[in-house]
């Protein structure tokens, strides 16, 4: 039994000092393939979050073939100090007023665009 759990411990400790860790389980691979997405724009949100003013009111546009679900837990992550009010495609009804900032992402130039909300 020491045996045993010698050689469980010795195989554990080789796995963890791996670089970098394998990710074995299903749901690892499958987060991890979610959440890295979009590399490029978390870096961005995260150059916004300098720009904007602690407290602002934000909505964020996303074109029509993203998931907000997906920009939504990464706009709460990278600008902390602003109100994340909704992430919403275009067309969609929008439930934040006209006091927010709109970020919108420009998918095919690949940049952002803050501005007012326009009126609704």
């Amino acid at each position: 039994m020491l045996l045993l759990l010698a050689a469980v411990a010795g195989v554990r400790g080789v796995r963890l000092t791996r670089t970098p860790p394998p990710l074995d389980a299903h749901g690892e691979r499958t987060w991890m393939a979610w959440s890295d997405r979009h590399p490029q724009a978390e870096a961005r949100l995260a150059e916004l979050a300098d720009e904007l003013p602690p407290g602002a009111c934000v909505t964020i546009l996303v074109p029509r073939r993203e998931d907000p679900g997906w920009w939504l837990p990464k706009a709460l992550y990278h600008l902390p100090e602003q109100r994340v009010v909704e992430v919403r495609r275009p067309g969609e009804p929008r439930t934040a007023g006209s006091e927010c900032l709109e970020i919108r992402r420009w998918r095919r130039r690949g940049r952002w665009h803050v501005r007012p909300a326009p009126a609704p």
